[in-house]
C-alpha cells in the first residue's frame, strides 16, 4: 500500500447523556507504561514501530505527541493523538488519555458524530513498514461504558473496518488487535478508533496503562515491520494556473516516492528544451516563466543515490495569453510593486492580460522599495488651454523611496491613432509598427510632480522606442535619475515647430473721459528667423479668440475696461509648422475714466475640515481688498460669529466633530479706491466637520508564498490607515524587528531556511479623518511562516578515469565527464621538473606534442563547473597520472627506413653546431630548435639532396643549457636529438 493510510475507532452508545471514554493509567500512577502500542515488521523481526505513553499526564489535554518509535524507520514529528469533534475531555484522570459525554448506540452513529480517537504512524521519507496488529490498554465503566470499538484507517478515506470487536467493561485490560490484513506504506498512515455501546450516564473510556500479562508498557503500541527504501517514482503536476499573462510565472509540482532526497529532476518541454531542477523534498513546486504555449513532460529523475525513477508520470500543458495594454478612456487601475527588478503590471479582464508599465531597478541607485502604481486612461485633449496633447496615458509612480530605475511605459497601436486624431501642431506618432516616417525620433516623455497636467515638466529622452509583434504593443524605455521617480508621466511628440516664444510684456494707453473702450499692447521677445506669430486672447475662464500676427507685438483697442484677460503666443512657421503655445500671461485692463471699480466679495471660496475639530476656509481676494470678515454659525442658527483677517485664509477651532456649519464672507476695500467700503456678503455655503474614527486591529494575516530566504506576508487594509507597522522575529526569541510599509503586504528578505518566524502588524492612522486621540491601533495576533528548506548544493568534483596514450614525441589524454563540468585545466610536466605547464580546454580529450622519447611525465587535471551549481567554481587537482614516451624510431637514409645516418656535432658545443645526414628524396627537410619546455628557438628550411647533406646552426647568441634537435622531412620527425650549448 502505497497511498497515504490512517486508522479510525468508530465510538458510540445506546442514546443516553454523559457517556465517557477514557485512555490512560489505571493505577494513574507515575510509572512509564504506554497506554496505546501500535506493532510491526522493522527488518522482517516483528517489533513495536511506535508507541504512545499517557504516564504523567493529567487526562484531559487537547492533544498529545507520541512516546518512542523505531528510528531507523519511523519519524515522529508533529504525530499527535487527538479527539475527535464529536467528543469531550474527560475530567482529569492521571496516566490516561480518554473522552466522555459520548452519545453513540451503533456504529454508524459513531461516524455520523464524528466521535473517534485519532493517531498516527508517520515513516521516514524514502522508507516503509508492514502493520501487522495494534495493542492498547483501556479502562471502560463498569456496566455503561462503551463495549465494541471499530478501527478504520486515511487509506480508503476512512470508508471500511480494517478490524473491529469488543471492549471489556469495569477492568484493566490489554486487548491485541489484528488488522484483517497487514498494511503495507511508504506514507503516513492515520488511524480513528471509533467506540460504542454505552447504557448509562456517566460513563467513560480511556486509554491507561494497566497490570497486564505481556512485555509491554505501551497505552497504544503499533506492531509491524519495516524495510529500506525503494527506486523513486515521480509524478509531474499544476498546483495552481496553468494559464497566465505574457511574463507570467506557472508553478510546477514533481512529486517523488521512494529514493533517497536530494532529487535531480530533468524536465522537458515540447519544443525539446530541458530544464533542470534541484528539490530537497518528496514533494517541491517551483516556478517557470514560458513566453508562449508549452507542454511539459518529466524526462529523468535521479535521487541523492544515483538511483533513477523508474516511473514518471504527468503532463502539463500550458498557455501564455498576449497582453494588449488597456485603452478605454475612463479606465483606472492600481498596483503596489513589492519587487520591482524586471516586474510587469498586469490587470486581468476575463481571459486577456492588460500590461502597462514595467519598473527595473538601476544598478547603484536607491531601491525604491514598495511601489504604488497607477494607470488612468484619459480622452486624448489638450492641457490646461495650451497647445500641448499628451497621449491619452497617464501612468503615477509613488515610490516609498526615490530612486534610479528603468521605466518601461506601453501603449497600443490604438493610443497612437487617437492621438494623431486630435493633436494638430505636435509631431505625429507612428501609424503602424514599421514607423517607415522616423517619427518615434521626436518623442518625449515628460513628468509632472503633480496629479495635475501642467506645462511645466520634466522630459526625458526615451532610450528606445520598438514595436513587440509578439505582445502587440508599443515598449517605450526610459531612466529615471535619483530622487525623482515618483510623479505623472506622459508620452508626448514634440512640436513641428521647435522655435520658442519668451518675454511676454503688456503696456496700458491711459484711458481719458468719453472712452468707452481699453486700449493695451502687448509685446515679446523677436524669435530669429520669424516674422509671423499665432496669439490667442480671452477673458479669464472664457474662449480663446486666435489670430495671425505679423511681427512681435499687438495692440487691441476694443477691451473692456476694469477686465482680466489672459494670452497666449506660439511660433508661426506656415499653417501646417507651428510651435508650442507660451505659458499663459495675464493682464488686468484700467477702470473706466471718471467711475471708480465696485468693493467685491472673494471668489473660488473653499472650506476643509483637516480634523473632526477645526476648519479652514480659503478664498481668492478681490481687487482693493484690504481685509475680509468670515462669519460662521451652526446651521439653521440665528446667531452669526466670526473674526477677520488681511490674510487669504482663516482657520477655526475648537468645532463639534460631525457638525454642520454656514459661513459668508465679505471684503473691506481701500478707502478711496471703490465706490463702497465693503462689498456684500458672498452666498451663504456650508461645511462638515469629520468624524471621530478610532484606528482599526489589523486582521486576515496571510503568508503569500515562502522561499528558502524571503517570506512575502500580507493582510486586510484598515480603514483610514496610512501606513502599517510590521514586526518580525525568530520564533521562541525575545527580540522583535520591523519595517514600516504603506501598503498591505511585505517582503521579508535574508532569512534563515528552515526556520519559523512570528510576525504581528498594526495600523497607523494619522491621516484625516482620524483624530489624534487614536493615531495607531493595537498589534494583531501572532502569525507564523516556516522558510524552506535550503537545496542542497554538490561539490564540483575533478575528473576520473584518465587515461593516456603515448608515443615518442605524443601523448593523448582522455577522462570522463564531470557533472556541471564546463571546462578542464590540465597539467604536464616532465617527471624530473618541478615546473608544471597547462591548458583550458572545453572537452575530454588533450594531445600535446614535441614531447621527449623515452621519457616520464606527470598529468593531473581539474574541473571549472558552471557558475551557481557547486558549492566552488573549480575542483581541486585530479591525482596525479604517470606516463613515459616511447623509445624513437631508429630512422635512417632520410626518406627511406634503412639505418640512420645522421650526425651532429659538437655536442655539447659554444657557437655552431654541425648536421650531417643522407636523404634517398629531394623533399625539403625542416630544423627545429626548442628548448625543454618545448619553446620554439629557430628554425630553418633546406632543400635536401640525394646523398649526403651538410649544414650549419648558429646557437652563439642562444643561453647555456640543453636543447631539444628536431629534423622533419615532409611532416615526418625522421631525428631527434639532445643538444648542449655552453659558454
Amino acid at each position: 500500500m502505497t497511498a497515504n493510510t490512517n486508522l479510525r475507532f468508530y465510538m458510540f452508545n445506546s442514546g443516553n447523556n454523559n457517556r465517557d471514554i477514557r485512555i490512560g493509567d489505571s493505577s494513574l500512577s507515575t510509572s512509564v507504561a504506554q497506554d496505546i502500542q501500535l506493532w510491526g515488521r522493522t527488518s522482517n523481526t516483528i517489533e513495536v514501530l511506535q508507541a504512545f505513553d499517557f504516564t504523567g499526564r493529567a487526562g484531559n489535554e487537547t492533544t498529545l505527541p507520541t512516546f518512542t518509535c523505531d528510528t531507523a524507520f519511523i519519524d515522529t514529528a508533529g504525530v499527535r493523538i487527538t479527539r475527535g469533534p464529536g467528543t469531550a475531555a474527560q475530567t482529569a484522570a492521571a496516566g490516561s488519555f480518554g473522552a466522555s459525554s459520548l452519545n453513540n448506540t451503533s456504529q454508524g452513529n459513531a461516524i455520523s458524530n464524528n466521535d473517534y480517537f485519532q493517531f498516527a504512524m508517520n515513516p521516514k521519507f524514502g522508507m516503509e513498514y508492514s502493520l501487522d496488529r495494534l495493542q492498547i490498554r483501556y479502562f471502560s465503566t463498569a456496566t455503561s461504558g462503551p463495549n465494541a470499538f471499530a478501527l478504520r484507517s486515511s487509506a480508503d478515506n476512512y470508508a471500511t473496518n480494517i478490524a473491529a470487536g469488543t471492549l471489556v467493561r469495569g477492568t484493566q485490560t490489554t486487548q491485541l488487535i489484528r488488522l484483517t490484513s497487514p498494511l503495507v506504506t511508504d506514507s503516513p498512515i492515520t488511524f480513528r478508533m471509533y467506540v460504542w455501546g454505552a447504557t448509562a450516564g456517566g460513563s467513560l473510556f480511556r486509554f491507561t496503562d494497566g497490570t497486564g500479562t505481556t512485555s509491554f508498557n505501551n497505552d497504544i503500541a503499533f506492531i509491524g515491520e519495516g524495510t529500506t527504501a525503494r527506486i523513486p517514482k515521480a509524478t509531474l503536476s499544476a498546483p495552481g494556473v496553468v494559464t497566465n499573462c505574457l511574463g507570467g510565472g506557472i508553478p510546477l509540482k514533481v512529486s517523488t516516492l521512494g529514493g533517497t532526497p536530494p532529487f535531480t529532476v530533468w524536465l522537458k518541454d515540447n519544443l525539446g528544451l530541458q530544464r533542470v531542477h534541484i528539490q530537497t523534498q518528496a514533494d517541491s513546486t517551483f516556478t517557470i516563466f514560458p513566453q508562449s504555449n508549452r507542454t511539459y513532460t518529466l524526462d529523468s529523475v535521479k535521487d541523492a543515490n544515483g538511483n533513477k525513477a523508474d516511473s514518471l508520470a504527468g503532463t502539463v500543458s500550458v498557455t501564455i495569453t498576449a497582453s494588449p495594454v488597456i485603452s478605454s478612456a475612463g479606465t483606472t487601475i492600481s498596483r503596489t510593486l513589492n519587487h520591482l527588478d524586471g516586474f510587469t503590471l498586469t490587470y486581468a479582464n476575463g481571459d486577456s492580460c492588460r500590461s502597462w508599465v514595467r519598473i527595473t531597478d538601476s544598478v547603484g541607485g536607491t531601491n525604491p522599495g514598495s511601489t504604488v502604481c497607477t494607470a488612468e486612461v484619459l480622452a486624448a485633449a489638450t492641457v490646461n488651454g495650451t497647445s500641448r496633447v499628451f497621449v491619452g496615458r497617464r501612468i503615477n509612480i509613488a515610490p516609498t523611496t526615490n530612486g534610479v530605475a528603468r521605466v518601461t511605459l506601453f501603449y497600443s497601436q490604438a493610443d497612437f491613432t487617437s492621438f494623431n486624431s486630435t493633436a494638430s501642431y505636435q509631431f505625429k506618432l507612428p501609424t503602424n509598427s514599421t514607423d517607415t516616417a522616423g517619427m518615434l525620433s521626436r518623442v518625449a516623455i515628460r513628468r509632472t510632480a503633480s496629479s495635475i497636467e501642467t506645462v511645466n515638466t520634466t522630459v526625458f529622452a526615451p532610450d528606445s522606442i520598438r514595436w513587440n509583434a509578439n505582445t502587440s504593443t508599443w515598449e517605450v524605455n526610459f531612466r529615471v535619475n535619483d530622487g525623482v521617480l515618483g510623479g505623472n508621466y506622459y508620452l508626448s511628440p514634440h512640436f513641428s515647430s521647435n522655435k520658442i516664444v519668451t518675454g511676454l510684456t503688456h503696456s496700458a494707453v491711459t484711458p481719458v473721459a468719453g472712452q468707452n473702450a481699453a486700449t493695451i499692447t502687448v509685446d515679446w521677445a523677436d524669435v530669429p528667423g520669424l516674422t509671423q506669430y499665432r496669439m490667442r486672447i480671452r477673458t479669464l475662464g472664457g474662449n480663446w479668440n486666435p489670430s495671425t500676427i505679423t511681427g512681435s507685438q499687438r495692440t487691441m483697442t476694443n477691451l473692456a475696461f476694469n477686465t482680466t484677460y489672459e494670452v497666449q503666443v506660439r511660433p508661426y512657421e506656415s499653417a501646417t509648422v507651428q510651435g508650442e503655445y507660451t505659458s499663459t500671461y495675464t493682464f488686468t485692463t484700467p477702470q473706466e475714466p471718471g467711475k471708480l471699480p465696485s468693493c467685491d466679495f472673494p471668489i473660488n471660496i473653499t472650506a476643509i475640515s483637516a480634523t473632526p475639530f477645526t476648519v479652514t476656509i480659503s478664498w481668492t481676494g478681490a481687487n482693493f481688498g484690504v481685509n475680509y470678515v468670515v462669519e460662521m454659525r451652526l446651521k439653521n442658527s440665528l446667531v452669526w460669529g466670526g473674526s477677520s483677517t488681511s490674510a487669504n485664509s482663516i482657520t477655526f477651532n475648537s468645532l463639534s466633530p460631525n457638525t454642520t456649519y454656514e459661513f459668508r464672507i465679505r471684503t473691506a476695500c481701500e478707502i478711496g479706491y471703490t465706490e463702497t467700503v465693503n462689498s456684500a456678503f458672498s452666498t451663504i455655503d456650508t461645511f462638515k466637520t469629520l468624524s471621530i474614527n478610532a484606528c482599526g486591529t489589523v486582521t486576515n494575516l496571510t503568508t503569500v508564498g515562502t522561499t528558502t530566504n524571503t517570506a512575502t506576508v500580507s493582510w486586510s487594509p484598515v480603514s483610514f490607515a496610512t501606513s502599517y507597522q510590521v514586526q518580525m522575529r525568530l520564533k521562541n526569541t525575545a527580540t522583535w524587528g520591523g519595517t514600516s510599509v504603506v501598503g498591505t503586504s511585505v517582503t521579508f528578505n535574508n532569512l534563515s531556511s528552515s526556520s519559523v518566524y512570528e510576525y504581528q502588524v498594526r495600523a497607523f492612522c494619522n491621516g484625516v479623518p482620524v483624530v489624534t486621540s487614536s493615531p495607531t491601533g493595537a498589534f494583531s495576533s501572532i502569525a507564523e511562516f516556516t522558510t524552506g528548506v535550503a537545496p542542497v548544493v554538490p561539490s564540483c568534483l575533478p575528473p576520473t578515469n584518465i587515461t593516456t596514450t603515448p608515443t615518442s614525441n605524443s601523448v593523448t589524454v582522455n577522462w570522463d565527464s564531470v557533472a556541471f563540468g564546463t571546462s578542464y585545466f590540465i597539467n604536464i610536466k616532465p617527471a624530473n621538473s618541478n615546473t608544471w605547464g597547462g591548458t583550458t580546454v572545453s572537452t575530454l580529450s588533450r594531445t600535446f606534442i614535441n614531447l621527449s622519447p623515452s621519457t616520464n611525465y606527470h598529468v593531473r587535471i581539474r574541473t571549472t563547473c558552471a557558475p551557481g551549481t557547486t558549492l566552488t567554481p573549480s575542483s581541486i587537482f585530479s591525482d596525479t597520472v604517470f606516463f613515459a614516451t616511447t623509445a624513437m624510431a631508429n630512422k635512417a637514409n632520410f626518406g627511406t627506413e634503412g639505418p640512420a645516418t645522421c650526425q651532429v656535432y659538437p655536442n655539447p658545443t659554444r657557437d655552431n653546431l654541425h648536421v650531417d645526414f643522407t636523404s634517398q628524396s629531394t623533399e625539403p627537410v625542416r630544423i627545429e630548435v626548442r628548448d625543454m619546455t618545448g619553446r620554439l628557438i629557430q628554425v630553418q628550411r633546406i632543400e635536401a639532396m640525394i646523398g649526403q647533406n651538410t649544414f650549419d646552426i648558429n646557437l652563439q647568441s642562444s643561453a647555456d643549457g640543453l636543447y631539444l634537435l628536431h629534423i622533419y622531412q615532409g611532416s615526418t620527425l625522421q631525428f631527434m636529438n639532445k643538444v648542449q650549448k655552453t659558454h
